[in-house]
């Protein structure tokens, strides 16, 4: 049985309470046994589908060693008494959750994901054919959520703060990536900046993500200098794009923005990271300037999460000789080229 066709079947069934509500659907099962099932509205009118299979259908189970599919990202926040999707499956000890899309709330979106990772449970995510069937059964809702907040429940006001934070442990989504690298597309672009620095910080930096996904960060994603002491310390700027798409390459405007701030803050090297490739025009408007923007594409990210971080490719921008003057031409120390 495909417990992620079941949930999305589950999902077409919710009884929704208004036009804008999400249509969700939920299966649990262990060991390839169906547990139980559930939808949106099923039993009584606004209940979670989460909330319905665990506390309702399944209260007294041990669920341990059980599976969760759900359609959409669990709720993170509820006014109280009420409780979250996401406490819930906490507090049943759920230990595997496949997720079909992210909640579209540009507030919480990956929220639940990143909550469930930080207490060591692991997040899956549905084939790309079944999440476009999610969106398009919620339609609506996406619409709603990306103007209102989900379900017109607005945010708790930290939540809605810039920030400068520490960076929080992605070792899940590396193991994730390490065994099913399609899934970069289907991340969340927050999980993605995480994921870059957690990559950083095993490159022996110490690396600071800036505002955050869906808030001002003045052109610069992560900041980042050498962790261990060194005779000439830099400071590292890193831009960060993702794409659900792979099709879709990242343009010049990027490495635009990046120079453009690399010429009026006191970074030393500028860094453009995407899960995709660049466009011609991105690469030329790069080379002009390899001194000042480095550009790193999926090839590259791939190396980083294998933990490959010291190939020959890494020193592309450098050049083997310099020409000083005409005629006087000094080899660079270190850089030999593969013939």
């Amino acid at each position: 049985m495909d417990f992620m066709e079941l949930a999305v079947a589950e999902a077409t069934k919710s009884q929704t309470e208004r036009p804008d509500a999400p249509k969700v659907g939920v299966a649990v099962a262990r060991e390839g046994l169906l547990l139980a099932s559930a939808h949106r509205g099923e039993l009584r009118q606004g209940e979670h589908a989460e909330y319905t299979a665990i506390e309702r259908k399944l209260r007294d189970a041990p669920l341990s060693d059980a599976a969760l599919y759900t359609t959409l990202e669990p709720c993170f926040v509820r006014a109280r008494p009420k409780r979250s999707c996401t406490e819930i499956i906490l507090d049943a000890r759920i230990r595997q959750v496949f997720i079909g899309i992210e909640d579209p709330d540009p507030v919480f979106s990956g929220r639940a994901i990143q909550a469930l990772l930080q207490a060591s449970v692991a997040v899956h995510f549905f084939d790309r054919g079944l999440q476009d069937k999610i969106l398009d059964l919620n339609a609506n809702f996406v619409a709603a959520a990306q103007t209102v907040g989900i379900g017109g429940e607005p945010a708790p006001h930290d939540l809605r703060q810039p920030r400068i934070a520490a960076v929080p442990a992605t070792r899940q989504i590396v193991h994730l990536l390490q065994r099913k690298p399609e899934e970069i597309y289907s991340l969340t672009p927050g999980q993605f900046e995480e994921l870059i620095c957690d990559r950083l910080s095993e490159m022996g930096f110490d690396p600071q993500l800036v505002g955050g996904t869906n808030k001002p960060d003045g052109g610069v994603d992560i900041i980042a200098c050498p962790r261990a002491p060194v005779a000439f310390p830099f400071l590292l700027a890193v831009q960060v794009k993702h794409h659900r798409i792979p099709s879709i390459k990242t343009g010049p405007s990027a490495v635009k923005d990046l120079q453009a701030v690399m010429l009026h803050q006191p970074f030393n090297v500028g860094l453009i990271v995407t899960n995709t490739t660049f466009t011609p025009d991105a690469k030329w408007f790069a080379m002009q300037r390899p001194n000042l923007v480095r550009l790193r594409d999926i090839t590259d990210v791939t190396r980083w999460i294998k933990g490959d971080f010291l190939c020959d490719e890494e020193w592309r921008e450098i050049p083997e000789a310099i020409e000083l003057r005409p005629g006087l031409v000094i080899p660079v120390p270190g850089v030999v080229r593969d013939a």
